[in-house]
């Protein structure tokens, strides 16, 4: 796992154990699983319902506790995202979201944003010591569609110093959205093999949500398959990259932290 990650709302990717079972129509293109797939070491592949989740070497888990030590010397809090795994999947290997906790507590000068398709379950699996919310954890859905909107309320029932949602890949125009109690929305297109249609007045329409109920906006990628009017966006090179993008999006060009933790991306 790396101290740097391809994820640009992100500083370092890191996994507690690598593995998950698709869970609604964001899913369909999994980039983890694909990955999985690809860099198999293991005779078991590790995604879908009953498979082994692939457990990470001790090794591994030493070096956020490195990172931690930079970061107080750095004076700076790095974002770390655990991207191969669903924190709150209910068959996490024994006995490891309970270690992550444990690791999550003895690096406080790390901030981890763990992000979830499986809202039900973050209450229950929450340590017991969790009160209105762990200092260093911002609490984060996927939410791809309109049917799972209703992830949005369950998350902002739930105590945290910083609520996010990742809208990506966005699949639809997702109408009114209730903003009240989300600290930060990350909203993106899909890229990859079979990548869907990404429509830029989505996104215009969750951001213009964004700057009226008080979130902040990060728009993290156009995506493979852009469209803008009916008509497929013109890149000058990768999609995440936003001097790549035509000036008429210069609108969208937006990449902004909650204000509670506005330290340089």
């Amino acid at each position: 796992m790396a101290m740097t990650t391809a994820i640009n709302w992100a500083d370092s990717s890191w996994n507690p154990w690598e593995g998950c079972t698709k869970a609604g129509a964001g899913c369909a293109n999994c980039y983890a699983e694909k990955r999985d797939a690809r860099m198999l070491t293991e005779t078991v592949i590790h995604w879908g319902a009953r498979a082994p989740r692939r457990v990470m070497a001790d090794s591994n888990w030493r070096k956020p506790l490195s990172w931690n030590l930079k970061a107080v010397k750095a004076g700076n809090r790095p974002r770390v995202f655990p991207s191969l795994c669903d924190p709150f999947d209910l068959e996490a290997p024994l006995g490891q979201r309970d270690r992550h906790w444990g690791l999550i507590r003895a690096t406080p000068n790390l901030d981890w944003l763990l992000l979830t398709k499986r809202p039900v379950n973050i209450r229950k699996m929450l340590p017991k010591d969790w009160g209105t919310g762990y200092s260093n954890v911002w609490l984060g859905v996927t939410v791809a569609d309109r049917k799972s909107l209703p992830w949005l309320d369950i998350l902002c029932d739930i105590p945290a110093v910083v609520r996010f949602v990742s809208f990506e890949p966005l699949l639809e125009d997702l109408g009114t959205i209730r903003l009240k109690g989300i600290d930060w929305c990350i909203i993106g297109g899909e890229s990859g093999t079979g990548a869907r249609v990404f429509d830029m007045a989505w996104t215009a329409s969750i951001v213009a949500q964004c700057y009226e109920q008080g979130s902040a906006p990060w728009v993290k990628q156009l995506g493979t398959h852009p469209v803008d009017m009916g008509r497929k966006v013109k890149l000058n090179g990768a999609g995440a990259d936003m001097e790549a993008w035509p000036e008429e999006l210069s609108d969208l060009k937006i990449r902004a932290l909650p204000s509670a933790r506005n330290i340089a991306a």
